[in-house]
């Protein structure tokens, strides 16, 4: 190469050097943004069952009643919720929770709604059934409802 070529070249490695670092100074092509978050405090529940009241007669099932009074804290605004219950019965460490009808306001489904306003009372009934006599006469029973709170499903879905 001769060295007009070799000017030519080192002329032009020059230039492009020189725009590229202007570009480069010249643009602005980075940008930040911040937002500050709040979160929200989370939901708490709390369940209480009252004392249980014995219904019975001479020779009808007894019923065994009580109130659960279930609360929920920091629900976001404009939640539809429902509770939903399981009840767990025990006759000792032996699950006998298919030997006994639980109904909650006197209804089979084990959804609730929720007020979320105030506490939500719920009247929790057992009855035994006729043929559980044998493996539950006389014998202490424990009876634990778990209650959780979820978004209730529009109707229809």
């Amino acid at each position: 190469m001769n060295k007009k070529t070799i000017l030519g070249l080192l002329t032009g490695a020059a230039i492009v050097a020189a725009t590229t670092g202007s570009y480069a100074a010249w643009d602005t092509l980075t940008a930040d943004a911040a937002v500050n978050v709040k979160f929200r405090k989370s939901v708490t529940v709390t369940n209480k069952l009252g004392t249980v009241t014995e219904t019975t007669n001479l020779g009808g099932t007894p019923t065994y009643t009580t109130t659960m009074e279930l609360t929920a804290s920091d629900v976001p605004s404009g939640t539809t919720a429902e509770w939903t219950l399981v009840p767990e019965v025990k006759s000792g460490d032996t699950d006998v929770t298919g030997q006994v009808d639980v109904k909650f306001n006197d209804e089979s489904s084990s959804k609730v709604d929720a007020t979320l306003t105030a506490p939500d009372q719920i009247t929790v009934t057992v009855t035994p059934h006729d043929d559980a006599v044998s493996d539950l006469a006389d014998k202490d029973v424990s009876v634990k409802i778990t209650a959780t709170l979820g978004e209730k499903a529009a109707s229809g879905e």
